[in-house]
């Protein structure tokens, strides 16, 4: 399965760091991108936290450390994995697959 092999090559055993567009190979939407980290000490939130009450109250109904605003780049908006979800629920693994299949059959022939 080609997409399985992609999906190594994107996220290599001993990288620190990966960033992955699937708006490139794949024809996501331009603002599905994601960037992990193997860092368990909160390294995102120590870098992008701006601890500002007024944006992120402590009196949720639910656990605030899921909250992603206060550990991520773009502040509150919601995470740009779920339009990738999305698209793999509408077009499938086997959609996914012949769209790799296809970017590499075009980089092939130039």
């Amino acid at each position: 399965m080609v997409l399985n092999r992609f999906l190594l090559l994107c996220f290599p055993l001993r990288a620190n760091s990966v960033a992955w567009n699937p708006h490139k190979m794949l024809m996501a939407g331009l603002q599905c991108c994601a960037f992990m980290v193997r860092d368990k000490t909160n390294l995102l939130q120590r870098c992008h936290s701006a601890q500002a009450s007024y944006l992120f109250q402590q009196d949720k109904f639910y656990d605030v450390s899921y909250d992603t605003g206060d550990k991520s780049i773009q502040c509150s908006r919601k995470p740009d994995a779920f339009k990738f979800w999305l698209m793999w629920k509408a077009i499938g693994t086997k959609g996914l697959e012949e769209r790799v299949d296809r970017a590499l059959a075009m980089a092939r022939s130039v």
